[in-house]
């Protein structure tokens, strides 16, 4: 059996291992973290919960050319009002199709998406003015 002294330093060690995975998912700019994959691919992480989101060279030249990007914040300024950016729980109801529906979990989220959503269309219309 494990003495006390023991215990605490491995719960120390636990707490330092815990600490390095933990910083290992942000970057040091605050920006999200990248990383070239062993495929040779460009991972972004941070975007969805789990996965990153992976392009290769010619997919990056697709998405990161000058016209893509410029179309991409048209299209995301143009439909702003369309885009959900409050997390949403399920309400228990369904649609006339018989899918499940969803609600904003609660007022503060409500507040913090439309705060987002100005924040993005600020950000939008900046780049849109370049």
């Amino acid at each position: 059996m494990a003495t006390m002294e023991e215990m605490m330093a491995q719960i120390e060690a636990l707490k330092a291992q815990n600490a390095a995975l933990q910083a290992q998912g942000k970057s040091a700019d605050g920006l999200l973290p990248m990383k070239v994959s062993e495929k040779g691919a460009v991972s972004i992480y941070g975007i969805n919960s789990r996965f990153p989101v992976t392009l290769y060279g010619a997919s990056l030249a697709k998405v990161f050319s000058p016209a893509m990007v410029e179309k991409a914040n048209r299209f995301a300024l143009d439909n702003i009002a369309k885009l959900s950016f409050v997390k949403l729980v399920k309400d228990g109801g369904k649609d006339d199709k018989g899918n499940d529906t969803y609600r904003p979990s609660t007022p503060e989220e409500i507040a913090k998406g439309e705060a987002l959503r100005a924040q993005v269309r600020a950000t939008l219309e900046a780049n849109l003015s370049k």
